[in-house]
């Protein structure tokens, strides 16, 4: 069924039938096109050009098709879909961190540091909080 859908800047909303679902960006959010792999799939959803967002803290998936009269069209949408949700996603993740560099030089001031190999910050995922 058709519905409308809103991205923003840190999200998106699903309206259907009066009724709105709501999901917030993480990092740990993935974004990709994909395509039925069952040939006994209903045609009307073989035409469609589909992808996916997975939330990955939340374990949902959502799925979106495209349709339109030129096949062509409908993937230049969708292209345009999962290029628009990972730029938000991507804002989303640059909004945790702190301006800095990564650094592979060691600091004079701290010895622990002659051995690194790499410094910089890293996110984890602990339950429902990131």
């Amino acid at each position: 069924e058709k519905v409308q859908v809103a991205l923003y800047v840190n999200g998106l909303a699903i309206a259907h039938n009066g009724k709105e679902v709501r999901a917030c960006f993480s990092p740990f959010t993935l974004v990709r096109n994909c395509k039925f792999q069952d040939s006994a799939t209903c045609s009307q959803l073989m035409s469609l050009k589909i992808f996916k967002i997975f939330f990955f803290v939340k374990n949902l998936c959502y799925f979106f098709g495209v349709s339109a009269d030129d096949e062509g069209l409908a993937e230049k949408e969708r292209q345009q879909w999962v290029a628009d949700v990972a730029r938000a996603v991507h804002l989303v993740t640059q909004s945790l961190f702190p301006p800095f560099s990564i650094s592979c030089e060691p600091i004079c001031a701290a010895a622990v540091t002659a051995r690194r190999l790499m410094a910089g910050y890293v996110l984890y995922h602990s339950g429902d909080d990131v």
